[in-house]
């Protein structure tokens, strides 16, 4: 099973909410770069090419919320957000397995 860090999370729940990568990196405090070797580790151990694959093979499993309005369309900025987004301290993830641990 995977282990996804809460970083890793709320970085896909970010994405899914329709977050730019420049604008997800200033909220979790990183440069770009970092943050691209963060989801590119992350979407090699999820065996995803690409943010869609990700996104979709994350919610398939439960592990985050998809919803095109959420944030997005609020203008919601920065730290705002992080109170708004649920957390968890690890997330099981397996591709091949339709659940998740908390």
């Amino acid at each position: 099973m995977l282990q996804i860090t809460p970083a890793e999370r709320e970085a896909l729940q970010l994405l899914a909410d329709g977050w730019s990568v420049s604008q997800i990196a200033e909220l979790l405090e990183l440069g770009e770069c970092e943050l691209d070797e963060l989801l590119m580790a992350l979407f090699s151990r999820m065996r995803v090419r690409t943010h869609l694959e990700a996104v979709a093979a994350a919610s398939h499993r439960g592990v985050i919320e998809v919803d095109p309005d959420r944030f997005a369309a609020t203008g919601q900025k920065s730290r705002d957000i992080r109170h708004s987004l649920p957390s968890r301290s690890h997330v099981g993830f397996n591709p091949r397995d339709s659940t998740h641990s908390a």
